[in-house]
């Protein structure tokens, strides 16, 4: 199999800080993933390297979870993401890196591999648009 990797970039005029709180806080992180996914309620961790990653459903069941990897404040964040399906063992690391520039925070996200399996790489065009869909939405929020 091929990889396959999502890897989208955006400048946001916010500090760096505040990118990180809406990537990381469970009250701004939904309002971007439920742009794309309208039944999380919450994307918690304390974003500890080794802590878990838990994307909560409102109706209380767990729609994904993944495990820290790498957390370095204001940096870096790379974590796990698996849905929560019967027969379902796809998994993808996402990473976050952040950069200040000139003012500005430039941040990459690299989400995959996809190319493990034929069924895995079936879900990439999906995670393309959420990406597409998700970095105006934490632009705008940073921004605020």
């Amino acid at each position: 199999m091929r990889q396959l990797f999502i890897e989208k970039a955006i400048i946001i005029d916010a500090h760096v800080s505040d990118v990180w709180k809406v990537l990381t806080d469970p009250q701004l992180s939904k309002q971007w993933i439920q742009e794309w996914w309208p039944e999380v309620e919450a994307l918690e961790s304390d974003w500890r390297p080794g802590s878990p990653v838990v994307w909560k459903l409102k109706d209380g069941q767990t729609g994904a979870d993944g495990k820290v990897a790498i957390a370095d404040p204001y940096t870096l964040l790379s974590f796990t993401f698996r849905i929560n399906e019967p027969d379902t063992s796809k998994q993808e690391t996402i990473t976050y890196k952040l950069e200040e520039r000139d003012g500005h925070t430039y941040l990459l996200v690299r989400v995959g591999d996809y190319g493990d399996t034929d069924e895995h790489e079936q879900c990439y065009p999906g995670a393309v648009e959420s990406w597409d869909i998700s970095l105006p939405k934490i632009k705008a929020l940073s921004e605020k």
